[in-house]
């Protein structure tokens, strides 16, 4: 009988490997499949909308889909100084946390592209949730874009930090 076992054991670690090896195929799954959520809120909303309007849209989309999600997720920033002692500042709000995979998403519903701004502010949150001992895999910006005086945009605009 302890063949047996050892043999189930054998079996399990072979799962475990391969679920390892396929990883950065599943975050580039999901990443896609996020990517195609909001390009289906676009489609049926258009632009014009305020974030709040997407935000809804896109999470009722992400449940729909299966995946567990935080929206409007709390995070303690936290300032260690120089004696070691820990300081809890404020909160910072993240849109939406994917469990599932530990994708971060920032939404955003602005007339100009995604600069250095919307960059600096995913590497911040990724900073802070890495404090907390949640390693990120990916973090994207997705902007549904606003008509501006020269033009009505077509697509969303994504950024993905790696």
């Amino acid at each position: 009988m302890e063949q047996n076992t050892d043999s189930t054991h054998d079996n399990n670690i072979d799962n475990n490997i391969q679920v390892v090896k396929h990883d950065v195929n599943i975050t580039k799954d999901h990443i896609s499949i996020i990517k195609n959520a909001a390009n289906r809120v676009y489609e049926q909303l258009k632009t014009g909308h305020n974030e709040r309007i997407y935000h809804k849209a896109f999470v009722y989309e992400l449940i729909c889909l299966g995946y567990n999600l935080d929206t409007e997720m709390n995070i303690i920033v936290k300032y260690i100084d120089s004696k070691g002692k820990s300081h809890n500042l404020e909160t910072e709000r993240i849109d939406i946390f994917i469990h599932d995979c530990n994708i971060l998403i920032e939404l955003k519903a602005i007339q100009k592209e995604i600069n250095n701004h919307e960059k600096a502010q995913v590497e911040k949150y990724i900073n802070e949730l890495n404090k907390l001992n949640i390693n990120v895999s990916k973090a994207i910006v997705i902007n549904f874009p606003q008509p501006n005086n020269k033009t009505i945009p077509k697509e969303i605009e994504f950024y993905v930090h790696i």
